[in-house]
């Protein structure tokens, strides 16, 4: 009896044991499932909004152009449609969870839809206003963010249900004029040029950068994007000429200097005339960045000097403008307004980016060089909000960095 009764007690045990299986195993696949679906649904939205990012990137970056510096309604409606044609294929070069990303063109920049265009005043915490679907709206720097909305059907979970909203992911990318410096985060040297140029950044002085593009414009070259050089003809951009090598006021130019970016030598600041600013020269007198202080300048050494006609040096910086030129590049240029000629320090105070038209010697022996302002946004510069703004904030339309907004 003993036996018998340890045998159904053994049997009750192993069915329990067996229904208590069937009823795990299900329970089981819905936690699988529950598991498989969150995570689905994570890389869905990090990968949504991975997109989103990339694609307000780069339609931000050809916002970035030189068509802002004028009221060209073709300029102004040519930029637009290569941001939006930036967006559309960065969209559709991006997955979520397996689906590739769709953006509609919104060529009426309905502020609902997937790819909007307007006005940012502040990376953080801006706001972002709409501009109209009118060409009229978008000429200049009006036009300086785009919102970007990706969309992805609902994901479904393996066992069934979840939710029917679609997944939407949203960036904002914008092109931020202040600047405060450039610090490099790479060893591609910096588009930075050794010289600077004067300017009292209110346009009131004859002598000064800014006079030069607003009180007195000349505007005879037309930079030809594709053949890389300048082509007589208009273009609502204006030329100004520099004048390097003298001392006080020339009416034919602006007076500019040699600036002296953690070098040690002329040689170097003539490669720098080539190449740019590396991270190694700026790490030694600047701690690795180029940034104003809270004053809005910084003190850089410099001198009016130029090498005299027929030295080696001047012969091997002649060169280097020629090839500077002909290469049709924009650089940056460092603004200042004041020096200390006693201690050779020039308080450098903002930057504009422009490309070198023409090389040619002034009336003194000197150089004289025909800028035109071009747009540079470059990885390496520094934008942040100062309590007091620098002056060359209110006229910079040249230099940027291309940012998500926050």
């Amino acid at each position: 009896m003993n036996g018998a009764c340890k045998r159904q007690s053994a049997q009750r045990q192993g069915a329990a044991a067996s229904a208590m299986a069937l009823v795990a195993i299900p329970v089981l696949l819905v936690i699988v499932g529950l598991v498989v679906y969150v995570g689905l649904l994570r890389e869905a939205k990090t990968e949504s909004q991975n997109g989103a990012d990339a694609a307000a990137l780069a339609a931000a970056h050809e916002l970035a152009t030189d068509d802002v510096l004028t009221q060209s309604l073709t300029r102004a409606e040519e930029r637009i449609r290569r941001a939006r044609t930036a967006a559309l294929t960065l969209s559709r070069e991006n997955f979520a969870a397996g689906e590739r990303l769709q953006l509609d063109p919104n060529l009426s920049n309905d502020p609902d839809g997937d790819i909007v265009f307007g006005n940012l005043d502040r990376p953080q915490g801006g706001i972002f206003r709409v501009v109209s679907g009118n060409p009229a709206d978008w000429v200049g720097d009006q036009v300086n963010a785009v919102q970007i909305t990706t969309r992805r059907s609902p994901v479904r979970s393996p066992i069934g249900g979840g939710s029917d909203r679609e997944l939407r992911a949203r960036a904002v990318a914008m092109i931020d004029h202040r600047v405060v410096g450039f610090r490099p985060n790479d060893d591609e040297p910096i588009p930075l040029m050794p010289i600077g140029i004067f300017t009292d950044h209110t346009g009131q002085i004859s002598h000064g950068w800014d006079y030069h593009c607003r009180r007195v414009p000349q505007d005879e070259l037309r930079f030809d994007y594709e053949a890389k050089r300048f082509v007589a003809g208009p273009d609502e951009i204006p030329e100004v000429g520099l004048i390097l090598g003298l001392r006080g006021k020339d009416a034919l130019g602006v007076p500019a200097v040699f600036l002296q970016l953690g070098v040690d030598s002329f040689s170097e600041t003539i490669n720098q005339v080539r190449r740019g600013v590396s991270r190694a020269q700026l790490e030694g007198n600047y701690g690795g960045g180029l940034v104003l202080a809270n004053d809005n300048t910084i003190g850089v050494i410099g001198s009016p000097e130029c090498p005299k006609l027929e030295s080696v040096g001047r012969r091997l910086l002649d060169a280097a403008l020629a090839e500077l030129a002909a290469s049709g590049e924009p650089r940056i240029w460092p603004l200042f307004s004041e020096v200390d000629e006693e201690n050779s320090v020039v308080r450098v105070n903002g930057w504009i980016a422009a490309r070198v038209a023409s090389v040619g010697r002034s009336d003194g022996g000197g150089i004289r060089l025909v800028l035109q302002p071009a747009v540079v946004a470059h990885r390496s510069v520094v934008t942040e909000a100062r309590s007091v703004p620098p002056a060359f904030w209110a006229n910079n339309r040249t230099v940027f960095r291309v940012r998500l907004a926050d």
